[in-house]
């Protein structure tokens, strides 16, 4: 069966923070971002596998990376 043993888990997210993560999508696409993730409702991206953690704030700190 397809997607047997596969969980995923949705964030309750506002919509704001919904547009920068979809924003960080398009980032990811131009290989200017390596991953990004939603903790505790904030919304954390990292540059490259060995990178730190960036916390993304509001889209022009997307736009700084």
């Amino acid at each position: 069966m397809v997607g047997q043993g596969r969980i995923f888990i949705n964030a309750n997210l506002t919509t704001f923070r919904k547009d920068l993560l979809k924003k960080e999508k398009d980032k990811r696409k131009d290989g200017l971002v390596f991953c990004a993730w939603s903790l505790d409702r904030k919304i954390i991206v990292k540059t490259s596998p060995e990178g730190e953690p960036i916390r993304i704030y509001e889209q022009s700190d997307l736009e700084d990376l």
